[in-house]
């Protein structure tokens, strides 16, 4: 993965996350679906926290 892969996955994961604890589970979820083709690992960090989530 280059430099630029790597750095979007982190700003998708952590959009993904902001996006969860601020309750818009939806927003999540199509962050996720972007962030899986990135970084199948931090995808799975997300999924968890969404299936965690109420």
């Amino acid at each position: 993965m280059n430099g630029n892969r790597v750095q979007a996955a982190t700003h998708f994961e952590a959009a993904a996350t902001a996006a969860l604890e601020a309750g818009r589970r939806q927003q999540a979820e199509i962050l996720l679906d972007v962030l899986a083709t990135l970084d199948r690992a931090a995808a799975e960090r997300v999924q968890q926290a969404l299936e965690g989530s109420p």
